[in-house]
């Protein structure tokens, strides 16, 4: 259901324009809405589709701005998942596993429930089902011989329960030479499974991805490829409050459909990207990334929550750490790759609550659509330096906050500490909320990716906004300030 978002509030907007970020020195001067620039009015609209569950049905996001800069907004999200596996206890009739007793793979090829314990040092768990298959591991070590520890393969949805008290530990080979096809990319993960996966429990799970293995690109080239710590080729769900630890070479968690988080805590580091959903067959249901509650702590070399699609995040306590984290002199030759902190391909960054701290090396959010806060306290550092450095070198440059459409900030927090570009979109609007924006070059750029900045906008509605920038505090083509009442200072 849309909701129109109309107030204006008090405004007290501080822009400073200095060398650096720590002056503290201001001349308060009083600006009229008036004084404003005036331009012909603009709009735009963006529709994206989240599909949740298999269950329940699509949802739209549109966001418009209308003539007088104010925007009406739905939500992405209005149900969750309905699928939940709610037992977190094997039944009297589960059959038990001491991985004890193999010396090399221990396989599962009927539906039911399965109590695993043990270690297993010279093989792998393989479940190779197409009935529903539920694992409950309790206090399990394994360390494949070859390739990926746990290898699922079937046609309906598993199960893996983390038993409460339990601690468990996976690790793959360094070597992949056994496949599940003639494609000889899978398994391409410590933990794979080819359908849906949910993970649930209380209790821990620590997964080594170490392997790699010579594989096939999308035009059939052979090429080098590197183990993944969690992957699903189906929908992923984490449920309940489980502790996963993954060190990886290559990603960290990776739902081809979709990956969704409803609590628990993560320790991700991963040389690639951290938690990832790629799927581009129909990106107006999947390819999402959702979070509804979770602690993640993620160290990545490439981004750190990557969607092709929508990334949505209503609760959840975020450190996220790119590439080493913000730099001034990073050689673009030597970073080749994305790093971002959170990021979506085509879809929109929803931050509707948590705790999100960023520590980048590019931008910190980065949407090819949109971009929107409505309740999240989010705090961003990523880098300050020039795209041209002076001795002619090419440098990677940050934005706190980056859109190829639309910004739009309706409540919450955004503390922009460290940037080359504090928040940059086509047009961007704010209606409340505080802004903090420290940025070395402008703090908000209204700017098209065509080179077209004829429709661009920024329009502050209400709120608390503060810049510190290098260059320019308001940056062209326009702005317009439509608080009417309250303080209004401008200092450069």
């Amino acid at each position: 259901m849309k909701k129109q978002i109309s107030a204006l509030i008090a405004l007290s907007l501080a822009i400073l324009s200095v060398t650096g970020c720590s002056s503290s020195n201001t001349n308060d001067v009083e600006v009229s809405s008036s004084q404003a620039t005036q331009t012909t009015t603009t709009s735009t609209t963006t529709k994206n589709t989240s599909k949740v569950d298999s269950d329940t049905s699509t949802t739209d996001t549109i966001v418009e701005t209308d003539n007088n800069g104010d925007t009406i907004l739905s939500n992405l999200l209005v149900s969750e998942t309905s699928d939940y596996e709610t037992a977190t206890e094997p039944s009297e009739s589960a059959v038990k596993i001491n991985l004890d007793d193999y010396d090399s793979d221990c396989n599962i090829t009927e539906e039911g429930e399965y109590i695993i314990s043990g270690t297993l040092t010279k093989g792998r768990l393989n479940v190779t089902c197409d009935g529903k298959v539920h694992l409950f591991l309790q206090g399990v070590t394994i360390k494949s011989a070859d390739g990926a520890a746990i290898n699922i393969q079937g046609k309906k949805k598993k199960v893996i329960t983390l038993c409460d008290g339990y601690e468990n530990t996976i690790t793959d080979n360094k070597t992949y030479s056994v496949f599940n096809n003639d494609d000889k990319d899978e398994p391409n993960g410590c933990l794979f499974s080819d359908k849906a996966l949910t993970i649930n429990g209380n209790g821990t799970l620590t997964i080594n991805a170490t392997g790699s293995f010579e594989g096939t690109d999308e035009e059939g080239n052979t090429e080098t490829k590197y183990a993944q710590g969690i992957v699903c080729k189906d929908e992923l769900k984490f449920f309940d409050n489980p502790t996963i630890t993954i060190n990886s070479v290559g990603n960290g968690i990776k739902g081809k459909s979709f990956v969704e988080f409803y609590g628990g805590t993560y320790n991700i580091t991963a040389d690639k990207d951290a938690i990832k959903s790629d799927c581009e067959e129909d990106f107006t249901e999947i390819g999402y990334i959702y979070v509804n509650g979770g602690n993640f702590t993620i160290n990545a070399g490439g981004d750190g929550i990557s969607a092709y699609s929508n990334v949505e995040i209503l609760d959840g306590t975020f450190d996220i750490t790119t590439a080493g984290g913000a730099q001034s002199s990073a050689l673009r030759t030597e970073y080749t790759d994305s790093y971002k902190g959170i990021k979506s391909a085509v879809g929109t960054v929803l931050l509707k609550g948590g705790t999100i701290n960023i520590n980048s090396l590019h931008n910190g959010v980065d949407s090819g659509n949109s971009v929107i806060v409505d309740g999240s306290a989010l705090t961003v550092n990523c880098s300050s330096a020039e795209s041209e450095g002076h001795d002619g070198k090419t440098y990677i440059h940050g934005h706190g906050i980056h859109s190829d459409m639309y910004v739009y900030i309706e409540s919450g927090s955004v503390d922009i500490q460290q940037s080359y570009e504090g928040i940059e979109g086509n047009i961007i609007t704010i209606d409340n909320g505080i802004v903090k924006i420290c940025s070395h070059d402008d703090g908000f750029n209204a700017s098209s990716e065509t080179g077209d900045d004829s429709t661009c906008m920024l329009y502050i509605n209400g709120g608390n906004v503060y810049v510190d920038a290098s260059g320019d505090g308001l940056v062209e083509p326009f702005y317009r300030l439509l608080a009417n009442t309250g303080q209004k200072a401008i200092t450069t």
